[in-house]
């Protein structure tokens, strides 16, 4: 059997198939297609369902309308160097945010670190400063200038304070 569109022969003693170019402006499709070669869509895309894409190059800005789903341990790379620049990934339990070159900057007029559930305030800092609501455990040698104590302080070994003309004004446990 043959089909002829506008001098188009389809079929035919060579087999089904179309040798030459085609030009149409509008084309549907039912059923499963199969493409051999490159395909080039100089306009929008719409794909309705589910797409596997095994390699995807974007250039240009990307938008999601909804989540972005990575695995443990799928990584978002930084910057032209890959793992040697920097990198966000989970690895099942932990969040890290890894710097190889240069360094990690939060950019914020205030930074809090808060619970998961977002109802209890770890941690904020600001241009006056940080600030703890919860109780600050520090072991080990610690350093502090300009340190003001509101409330009461409770200490467990003995308490040096060194003044100005470097006199030791030391409170003895016993």
């Amino acid at each position: 059997k043959k089909l002829y569109v506008a001098g188009i022969e389809i079929g035919g003693p060579g087999g089904p198939g179309i040798g030459t170019d085609i030009t149409t402006r509008h084309l549907n499709v039912t059923g499963v297609s199969t493409f051999a070669g490159a395909i080039d869509a100089n306009g929008d895309l719409d794909v309705d369902g589910h797409t596997n894409l095994d390699n995807v190059s974007v250039a240009g800005v990307t938008t999601f309308a909804s989540n972005v789903f990575l695995g443990d341990d799928d990584r978002i790379l930084f910057g032209d160097g890959g793992l040697s620049d920097a990198h966000v990934r989970y690895d099942g339990s932990h969040l890290q945010f890894a710097v190889a070159s240069g360094s990690y900057r939060v950019s914020a007029d205030t930074a809090s670190f808060v619970n998961y559930a977002g109802t209890q305030t770890l941690a904020t800092i600001n241009s006056t400063g940080v600030s703890i609501p919860k109780n600050l455990d520090v072991d080990g040698q610690t350093e502090i200038d300009d340190l003001n104590v509101a409330g009461i302080s409770t200490f467990n070994d003995d308490v040096t304070f060194i003044t100005a003309n470097s006199k030791n004004i030391v409170f003895d446990k016993s």
